[in-house]
């Protein structure tokens, strides 16, 4: 039996969809997962082989800062479903080269991927990377889905702006959690300038994204009248998790300034934040989006999927960076890392 998938993953809603069959898959496997992103290789360019030796640290965040976005949104969906996986972000021209040996040096036993194809089956076995991953990785290989056979549908394409934002949110929370078990447990200061970034994120986080839930609510309130309790009271959570947010942020910042601050305090007011968030997610995913696919129609999808993609330009103003989400993304990876 399978017992360690590797799932190439990118930022499609292919990709998306692919690591959610693998996420399932390695659950009722009892396997675990590691993710694999590939990047283009900056340091083979002349101007990126100086950055890396002039500036290391704005070199890594030009390479891997979208990746380790990505990847810890990964991660963190695999570990609400209670799935062990780890993460790896390469820079390497050749995807198939970086799979092939990813597989190898990890010891997997099962690549779990998606294909855009080409004509259906007899199509997707010319040219693509799936096809040269078969013909040269010693493990086995999954096709979850063939995109040109079985394409996206506007509903996965709606629901993939909702998984973006809760993977992104739950990434955040669990970085947030094991800050506080270093200081609550190990002894280590509270990391306050980390703490700061990430409160700062689940406050301004791109608001493209922070209307997903909002526009799917509005559609199901207008298809299903047996849905505005729970929206009711999701919608009631997600406004006590914004007054939450805003009260650690002004303790994080009270232990941060001259004055000082209750340590305990925050802690406590962290955890409360961070529990609350959490059964938020889960109760999203586990009764909103199930009432959501039964009763809205393939038109209430179309028109959600529209009305999302117009979130999809960046804003001018009231949103983090993108340097400063991928600084922040970077240090959950780290934090990742340096969990027991």
């Amino acid at each position: 039996m399978y017992r360690h998938l590797l799932v190439p993953v990118d930022s499609s809603v292919l990709s998306t969809t692919n690591a959610d069959a693998a996420v399932h898959l390695a659950q009722r496997l009892g396997a675990r997962i590691t993710f694999l992103h590939a990047t283009a290789d900056l340091a083979a360019t002349r101007a990126g082989a100086a950055l890396k030796r002039s500036d290391p640290a704005t070199f890594a965040e030009s390479t891997f800062g979208d990746s380790h976005t990505l990847l810890s949104r990964c991660a963190a969906y695999a570990d609400a479903a209670h799935v062990p996986c780890d993460t790896v972000s390469t820079a390497n021209d050749h995807p198939v080269n970086a799979i092939v040996e990813t597989a190898t040096h990890c010891g997997c036993d099962l690549i779990v991927m998606a294909t855009k194809g080409s004509q259906g089956v007899s199509g997707w076995l010319h040219g693509s990377h799936t096809e040269r991953v078969l013909r040269n990785c010693p493990v086995a290989l999954l096709v979850t889905r063939i995109a040109t056979s079985d394409p996206i549908t506007q509903q996965e394409q709606a629901l993939a702006f909702v998984h973006e934002e809760h993977e992104s949110i739950a990434s955040v929370i669990l970085a947030m959690r094991s800050l506080m078990r270093k200081a609550q447990y190990a002894g280590e200061p509270l990391d306050t300038s980390s703490l700061e970034a990430m409160l700062e994120f689940l406050l301004a986080y791109p608001r493209r994204q922070r209307q997903s839930v909002p526009v799917i609510h509005k559609v199901l309130r207008a298809r299903a009248l047996i849905s505005a309790k729970l929206l009711d009271d999701m919608e009631a959570r997600h406004k006590d998790q914004r007054a939450l947010t805003i009260t650690a942020m002004e303790g994080v910042r009270r232990v941060m300034s001259d004055l000082g601050g209750d340590s305990k305090e925050l802690l406590a007011q962290l955890n409360e934040l961070a529990d609350l968030t959490w059964r938020g997610l889960e109760r999203e995913e586990r009764e909103v989006w199930p009432m959501a696919r039964e009763h809205l129609t393939q038109e209430d999808w179309a028109l959600a999927s529209l009305e999302l993609s117009q979130f999809s330009r960046p804003d001018d103003e009231g949103e983090l960076s993108v340097s400063a989400v991928r600084r922040l993304f970077m240090r959950i990876a780290e934090l990742r890392a340096g969990t027991p």
